[in-house]
């Protein structure tokens, strides 16, 4: 958790080195600076369009719009509704994102900022990410499947179940001649 003297000086650090490219901007972090219960609220963030209420500031020279209010999937670049937004509901949870250049970089920034639990799981993921993973996890499938038919196989001949080991060999034998993807796919485990 991130105490209100952190977030007090990052608010400053963020005024004293960056100029926001919109100036209604200054007196909404201005304001947070002063209200102490309201910076209870406040986490930073990246990526704070997913979060249910959330501001983006930026600073000149930043690749993001000036300012964003979201709200519930409403979004606003007027300042003054997420102003008074944040009044009227001063014990609500507020997710903050400021934008400058070098914000991936910035020690001071990191301090202060959170993850955002909002933020859908593959998110991070380009397309050559997901099939890796899809290769890994049947790689994975793959090697526990026939683990565990070998493992039920020894099992059946400790116990002299002839009929359960004769399906699992079969099992064990199409699985290791044919397309193990396919095999995987279609052979129901016949666990007891």
């Amino acid at each position: 958790m991130v105490s209100i003297q952190a977030k007090k000086a990052c608010l400053h650090w963020f005024l004293n080195r960056h100029q926001v490219k919109q100036r209604d901007s200054l007196y909404l972090l201005h304001f947070l600076m002063r209200e102490e219960s309201l910076l209870t609220q406040v986490h930073f963030v990246y990526d704070v369009q997913y979060a249910p209420r959330g501001i983006l500031i930026s600073a000149e020279g930043a690749n993001k719009p000036a300012f964003k209010f979201y709200k519930n999937h409403l979004v606003t670049t007027e300042v003054d509704k997420a102003f008074h937004d944040i009044r009227l509901n001063k014990d609500e949870p507020l997710y903050i994102e400021l934008s400058f250049l070098g914000v991936k970089r910035s020690l001071d920034y990191h301090r202060v900022l959170e993850d955002n639990p909002f933020i859908p799981d593959d998110y991070y993921l380009n397309e050559s990410d997901k099939q890796t993973i899809d290769a890994l996890l049947n790689q994975t499938l793959s090697v526990g499947y026939e683990t565990w038919l070998r493992k039920e196989i020894d099992r059946c001949l400790d116990e002299g179940d002839l009929d359960q080991f004769q399906v699992l060999s079969e099992q064990l034998t199409h699985y290791l001649t044919e397309d193990k993807h396919s095999v995987l796919d279609s052979t129901p485990l016949n666990k007891k």
